[in-house]
């Protein structure tokens, strides 16, 4: 019976450690995933910011060649108009497959290189 009670409790442990370590691995994939997110974010605000100063420079230039600054401002409008059509139409492909496969990358891909490490 005291063989029984040991095995009880060297499995109670064993358990114990891999629910451990689950935790430990679910906190870095998220700390992966929302680093990732807190990157996207800042470079998205980033390239916005760029597209506004661009695009207000390329409506003074064409306001000047066209004498009209109502004509380079929605010139601008329109290109940026066309390209978020652009970026609607190809989201699938720019956005959505691009975070699946990193949600992919941190949360199956990783597990897989733990277990064979430990091989």
């Amino acid at each position: 019976m005291d063989e029984f009670k040991k095995l009880f409790l060297l499995l109670k442990e064993y358990l114990e450690a891999q629910k451990d370590n689950m935790a430990l691995a679910a906190a870095e994939s998220m700390t992966v995933m929302l680093s990732a997110v807190a990157l996207g974010f800042i470079l998205i605000l980033l390239a916005s910011v760029l597209l506004l100063l661009l695009s207000f420079a390329l409506a003074h230039v064409v306001a000047e060649y066209s004498n009209s600054a109502a004509l380079g401002f929605a010139s601008q409008a329109v290109l940026v108009a066309i390209i978020g059509m652009v970026v609607w139409l190809r989201r699938n492909a720019w956005i959505t497959q691009p975070i699946a496969r990193l949600m992919v990358h941190i949360f199956i891909e990783r597990r897989k290189a733990d277990k064979e490490d430990k091989k």
